[in-house]
């Protein structure tokens, strides 16, 4: 595990203040300035935290309190197969990310095809999101209404602008979903190009439309994550009203 001075020696070598730190681990500021200060015994939990949040910025903590930058991450992995390549995706999408307050960035025609997804896989994913308190954004094709997430994630962009590949953004991963027979996931684990399919998204993003649906729907206030029986109350709800 971590100690105070690799804690201070990596928010340096990021030039991060306490602040910085405390929002990417899910800390809270009093609480990071109490560790650094070595005014409290810092539980495991908390520095687990914020040793993955500073190694999702490539840092990285040898013996005698060293810390120094990783060499840039580059790797490829791919999934292939029917409907359990989707499963092994959002897996890897669990997997990789675990710094709060982020987000996982969908260019999608559809979600049709998540259908064919068990709804444990799906529950699973959206409690981890909701425990990192993970936003979720996706593009759709406009017209279309089959949903997974909450309404509020969605835009709409011409259909024209989507073919056969689809691409999903998460921390320093890119993965393209290139469907047919055999369906495929090819990960590119890269963080120079996940910033650039960051930003083309972003740039689609401000110019995409706000379906009827992102703007009209009510989520219920409980205290549960979004799961896939509250996406089917909500795709109920979608159909009655667009027939109206």
């Amino acid at each position: 595990m971590i100690t105070i001075s690799q804690i201070r020696a990596a928010r340096a070598l990021l030039d991060w203040t306490q602040g910085d730190l405390a929002k990417r681990s899910g800390l809270s500021l009093r609480a990071l300035n109490s560790i650094e200060r070595g005014l409290a015994v810092p539980r495991i939990d908390n520095l687990r935290s914020i040793q993955e949040a500073l190694e999702k910025e490539n840092v990285e903590f040898g013996e005698n309190d060293g810390v120094r930058r990783k060499t840039e991450r580059m790797e490829i992995v791919k999934f292939e197969g029917d409907t359990a390549y989707l499963s092994m995706h959002l897996t890897d999408v669990m997997r990789e990310l675990h710094v709060f307050d982020t987000e996982v960035l969908y260019n999608l025609a559809s979600e049709k095809l998540h259908a064919e997804l068990h709804h444990n896989i799906l529950d699973d994913y959206f409690a981890h999101i909701a425990r990192y308190r993970i936003r979720e954004r996706v593009l759709l094709a406009a017209g279309e209404d089959w949903i997974i997430s909450p309404p509020s994630c969605y835009r709409w962009m011409k259909p024209e602008t989507f073919n056969h590949v689809c691409y999903i953004v998460y921390g320093d991963n890119v993965a393209f979903q290139i469907l047919g027979r055999p369906h495929r996931v090819i990960v590119i684990r890269n963080p120079s190009i996940a910033d650039m399919f960051r930003l083309q998204f972003e740039s689609n993003w401000v110019t995409a439309e706000t379906p009827w649906f992102a703007k009209q729907y009510k989520i219920p206030e409980t205290p549960e994550p979004w799961s896939m029986a509250k996406a089917e109350a909500a795709r109920e709800w979608i159909a009655k009203k667009g027939k109206k």
